[in-house]
């Protein structure tokens, strides 16, 4: 009687599966594949208030127990009519066997987040699999069910290129990601006659990513384009077509990054009107309406003042108590606003406290999203002298490395940095506090993240391979895989192939394929890290130092951190044989003084350039006398006194170790020059031997004692070559290599001196 039966999913239910997306779906369908065919279920509306979406209908199977099933979850973004695949979400590889059993036991196959997210839509899917007669199941799935073939247009074809594009940016960050999407959604708008019926899809398509790509290369301001699409768009879906709430959404956001930009009323009148409608035509439990409560209250934000309060009281009444319980990064930000206006503390106080909740919600927030909102508690605290500040700025800096996270490029990385934590403004936080250690720590682990990264693929990990070789071997071989990925990674397309479209499309792909190897490489690498620190005595391995470890790095000298930060500026001694840091407060010197004293250093520069090439120039910017007085009497002067260097004698070494604008100045060169101060004391060289390091770790002992000595002499030296005539040669440069020649032992032998073009 068995062989009676057929074997058929009846229902299958996707929970979650909006949950990472950063986009607004229309709908949801799954697609379920085998024995060299296709069945796709209808295209699901999604709610905002249900986090599963399921499906009832009958669809065949196997009735080969061991033959694999594909089970795929995709998101579309119009219903009337589809175009495309839309975002593919999920896929589950499984046996008929294997399905029978979760289902008789209604067990769910859970999916946990994809390589490098926090968080990805589809957190779990439970297949409900039923035996059913043949005749019943071949009528019902007919009914439900469409057997679907692999053939697609260029239309449809390059819409779902660009999906795909748009969704490796999401993830990624490369803008050629993003410049992709929009090359490919520009192509299939022009594949799309004025009277298909996918026009509007394609128009609304090409819109998004063009807003995308102006908020990227911040022309924000200049969304004509994108609005002329979209308003094209919603003219093809009167009122009644299912896609007409998300288009007025979708237009409103738009006019409403312009209204932020340009305050332009007539954007903020648009907004409210193309809002207003959409609230009228969307489901009170729908994705668009939750999105117009959210759009209002930022509209509302953004007006002040008695005019607008009927504005205001109206997103009130209809949003106000869902975004106290579901969007306390969005509250926040009107709290801050409102406390600007006004002035209320209470505000920042709740403020703090929804920021403090968001960032806590490490399972549903990205790290960018988490880092955003510590640097608005940061905002928020620093207000008002909050006790949580320090809290704050902990969790910002502790979050950098993930967002220059080593399995990104080396564009990316810098790119995120750049947006990343103020640490000389923590530091100054901590030192304001009374935390002298924690400030060395917090600039220590905030500079040179990505340098201290590339350092760290390249080491020898003596310590691991003396207790652990082989986990200290894969860590070897993965790390330089790591760094080959990533130099590979940086180079330009033109050095893949030639620039014909055939070929640089081969490029692009290949480029792909290598970074998402590195991204593969990063992934492996921090898996076995977590592994190796879970080693006995290996818990902080390759993590930050504390002070107590980091104070090891003074052992050839003091290191003097000189932080400037708008409140103040300080220097940090830190000696390898005192378990506190040195606390020098510079209060005779400021933020502004240092960014002055780096302008007029490019002015010297300047004008020594001018001279060296015989053009005329008025100088008028003072003299070095005057330029290196007050970095001697307000910066180095109070840091030998607190050496207790007070007479000159034979010179000990220190290591300058400068943060902010305090790097492009010559602390080395600091002192007083005029003629009267010419007896020896007045001058950073009558005391010390300066050397600048970018951190304390690079000068770390090694642990290694059991190294073998190596006697051979190494050295670089690297002079001017002849220019060509466009500049002078640097006086003194070819008496100070022979200088060195007669400091290095005999039996160096030096390499010969290289022509320019030789070196070209």
């Amino acid at each position: 009687m068995g062989k009676d039966k057929d074997i058929v999913i009846s229902n299958i239910q996707v929970k979650e599966p909006a949950l990472g997306l950063r986009r607004l779906p229309a709908g949801f369908y799954t697609v379920v594949h085998h024995s060299g065919h296709k069945w796709r279920t209808e295209n699901k509306r999604s709610s905002a208030s249900d986090d599963v979406v399921e499906w009832h209908a009958l669809i065949p199977l196997p009735s080969d127990r061991s033959a694999t099933i594909g089970l795929e979850v995709y998101a579309s973004f119009e219903f009337q009519p589809m175009l495309g695949t839309g975002e593919h979400l999920r896929t589950l590889t499984i046996t008929v066997d294997q399905l029978l059993d979760c289902s008789a036991k209604h067990i769910p196959f859970t999916l946990f987040p994809k390589n490098g997210d926090i968080v990805s839509p589809c957190s779990s899917i439970l297949v409900t699999v039923e035996q059913r007669n043949g005749e019943n199941s071949d009528s019902s799935a007919s009914r439900v069910f469409c057997s679907i073939t692999e053939t697609l247009n260029e239309l449809e074809d390059a819409t779902d290129h660009g999906h795909s594009a748009l969704s490796r940016y999401r993830k990624h960050g490369e803008k050629r990601d993003l410049e992709r999407s929009v090359a490919e959604f520009e192509l299939a708008l022009n594949n799309c006659p004025v009277d298909h019926p996918c026009r509007a899809a394609a128009q609304s398509n090409l819109a998004m990513v063009k807003v995308i790509l102006y908020q990227v290369e911040d022309r924000s301001a200049s969304l004509e384009i994108p609005i002329r699409l979209y308003r094209d768009a919603l003219a093809a879906r009167p009122v009644g077509h299912s896609d007409r709430p998300s288009t007025l959404v979708q237009l409103a956001a738009v006019h409403l990054a312009r209204f932020e930009k340009q305050r332009d009323d007539v954007d903020g009148a648009r907004v409210k009107t193309l809002l207003h409608e959409a609230m009228e035509l969307s489901s009170t439990d729908s994705d668009e309406n939750r999105a117009v409560s959210l759009m209002l209250q930022l509209y509302a934000g953004h007006r002040s003042g008695p005019d607008h309060a009927s504005d205001q009281s109206s997103v009130d009444s209809h949003s106000s108590s869902r975004l106290t319980d579901e969007d306390p990064g969005i509250l926040s930000v009107q709290l801050l606003k409102r406390f600007q206006r006004h002035g209320d503390l209470a505000d920042l106080q709740r403020a703090i406290a929804l920021l403090q909740q968001l960032v806590r919600s490490v399972s549903v927030w990205e790290d960018g999203d988490r880092f955003r909102a510590s640097r608005n508690w940061i905002l928020c605290a620093r207000r008002m002298r909050h006790p949580s500040l320090l809290r704050a700025h902990s969790i910002a800096i502790n979050l950098l490395p993930q967002l220059a996270w080593i399995g990104l490029s080396l564009t990316h990385r810098y790119a995120e940095l750049k947006r990343g934590a103020d640490v000389g403004e923590a530091a100054a936080a901590a030192l304001d506090s009374g935390f002298p250690e924690l400030a060395v720590e917090w600039l220590e682990q905030g500079r040179s993240i990505v340098w201290g990264e590339l350092l760290q693929l390249r080491g020898s990990y003596e310590q691991l391979s003396s207790a652990h070789p082989d986990h200290a071997r894969r860590l070897r071989e993965l790390s330089a895989a790591l760094d080959d990925a990533g130099a590979t990674r940086e180079k330009p397309l033109s050095t893949f192939s030639e620039s014909t479209d055939d070929v640089m499309h081969h490029a692009i792909q290949t480029l792909q394929q290598v970074a998402d190897a590195h991204r593969t490489l990063a992934i492996e690498r921090d898996k076995l890290l977590q592994e190796i620190r879970r080693l006995p005595g290996f818990n902080r391995f390759l993590l930050q130092k504390d002070f107590s470890q980091l104070r090891a790095s003074a052992q050839y000298g003091p290191v003097v951190v000189l932080n400037a930060a708008k409140r103040r500026c300080d220097a940090l001694i830190v000696l390898a044989d005192v378990d506190h840091v040195i606390h020098v407060p510079l209060p005779n010197f400021t933020f502004q003084r240092s960014t002055d004293l780096q302008g007029i250093l490019k002015s010297f520069l300047r004008h020594a350039l001018v001279e060296r090439t015989g053009q005329i120039e008025r100088w008028d910017r003072g003299t070095w006398e005057s330029f290196l007085s007050p970095l001697w009497k307000s910066v180095v002067e109070p840091v030998m006194d607190a050496l207790a260097f007070s007479m000159p004698g034979e010179p000990s070494r220190i290591f300058w170790c400068p943060t902010g604008p305090f790097v492009f100045l010559p602390i080395h060169a600091a002192g007083l020059y005029d003629a009267k101060y010419s007896a020896p004391g007045h001058k950073v060289f009558d005391f010390v031997v300066s050397s600048y390091v970018p951190t304390l770790s690079i000068l770390a002992p090694s642990r290694n004692t059991h190294a073998a000595h190596n006697d051979d002499f190494r050295l670089l030296a690297v002079r001017q070559p002849p220019t060509d005539g466009q500049l002078s040669r640097l006086p003194g440069v070819h008496t100070e290599l022979e200088h060195i020649k007669e400091h290095a032992p005999p039996s160096w032998n030096p390499l010969s001196e290289l022509s320019r073009k030789s070196l070209s």
